[in-house]
């Protein structure tokens, strides 16, 4: 983590896991001490929350950039691809794809496009969102491309 940008990384990741943890009493708590909470405690919370936010029947859709990172992360924290909740679709949308088609490249060429460059001129997103390179910023990035080329 770059030394100027670590208080803000903290910063986030402390407000995804007090999201988390809001999730029960004992992981509040568990905050509150200042204990950190385990990938098992944070992987019961997110399935909690994905059956209490989902509609009956309905799926999470994941969408991701260059998604088979985003896949490993999510199967590890999961414990493999065929352990992901029932709610979650196990077929991800990858904007990479959806670039290439669009612009009628290949994957290749597509991957080489700065993804912020490519909304600059199309999106009322902010200078800081498009000059910020963290987790949260690109996936404002990512679903602004997802929304603009499935309509």
């Amino acid at each position: 983590i770059y030394a100027d940008k670590k208080a803000k990384v903290f910063e986030l990741h402390n407000t995804m896991v007090e999201a988390v943890a809001q999730s029960s009493e004992e992981l509040l708590e568990k905050f509150f001490m200042g204990e950190d909470l385990t990938k098992d405690e944070i992987r019961e919370a997110l399935v909690q929350w994905l059956e209490q936010t989902s509609l009956p029947g309905s799926m999470w859709q994941m969408v991701g950039d260059v998604c088979h990172y985003d896949k490993i992360m999510v199967d590890d924290l999961f414990g493999g691809s065929l352990n992901i909740p029932e709610r979650m679709s196990k077929v991800w949308i990858d904007i990479n794809d959806l670039i290439a088609d669009t612009l009628q490249i290949t994957p290749d060429e597509a991957f080489d496009i700065s993804r912020h460059d490519f909304v600059k001129n199309c999106f009322a997103l902010s200078e800081d969102t498009l000059n910020s390179h963290n987790a949260l910023s690109d996936a404002i990035v990512i679903q602004a491309i997802h929304e603009s080329l499935t309509i």
